[in-house]
């Protein structure tokens, strides 16, 4: 019996790339609410503040907002097409199968 090949639905591929970009984004967003809870460490420790914890602190809400719509878009696209990539891929198959030379069965 062939294996059966899994189908490649390339929302999969986005839907990784966009989730590890929303965690990086909510790390990043919840270090500058835990320094801005603690202003004077910060202070204390007399170094500028990180070029990326600035633009968390100015627009971390809309970049985290807008990164959780484009996600949802994925996955609503993921869920949607994934019957779509499965016949497709069933169609190929189907090919393929066609394509190949039966072997004559053997009988005892």
């Amino acid at each position: 019996m062939p294996k059966r090949r899994k189908t490649f639905n390339p929302f999969y591929s986005l839907l990784v790339v966009l989730g590890v970009a929303f965690v990086v984004t909510a790390c990043a967003y919840g270090l500058v609410l835990l320094r801005s809870t603690r202003p004077a460490d910060a202070m204390r420790s007399g170094h500028s503040q990180n070029p990326l914890l600035q633009l968390m602190q100015r627009h971390g809400q809309t970049i985290l907002f807008v990164e959780l719509g484009v996600l949802l878009v994925a996955t609503v696209g993921c869920i949607t097409t994934d019957n779509y990539w499965e016949r497709r891929s069933a169609a190929r198959r189907g090919q393929d199968e066609c394509d190949t030379v039966d072997e004559p069965s053997q009988r005892e």
